[in-house]
């Protein structure tokens, strides 16, 4: 989101656009905090939220995985 207010795309003045970064931060930071005790920034880059999208992929895989395997397995 940073990169976004860098150049311009988020305009921090406008006070619906700051409500709403704040509640993203507010949202997000508690995961990105917990990832960032165990893998710290490796030369100013942040990696915890590509390691959270990824997460919620593997999880996403997973349950569809399962669910599919259960309904094959209910009409068999």
């Amino acid at each position: 989101m940073s990169w976004l207010i860098a150049f311009g795309v988020l305009n921090t003045y406008n006070e619906l656009a700051r409500t709403v970064i704040r509640a993203l931060t507010a949202l997000t930071e508690p995961v990105f905090r917990q990832i960032r005790r165990v893998i710290p920034g490796i030369g100013g880059l942040d990696f915890s939220p590509f390691i959270v999208l990824v997460g919620i992929w593997f999880l996403e895989y997973v349950l569809v995985w399962a669910e599919a395997r259960y309904l094959y397995q209910t009409t068999v």
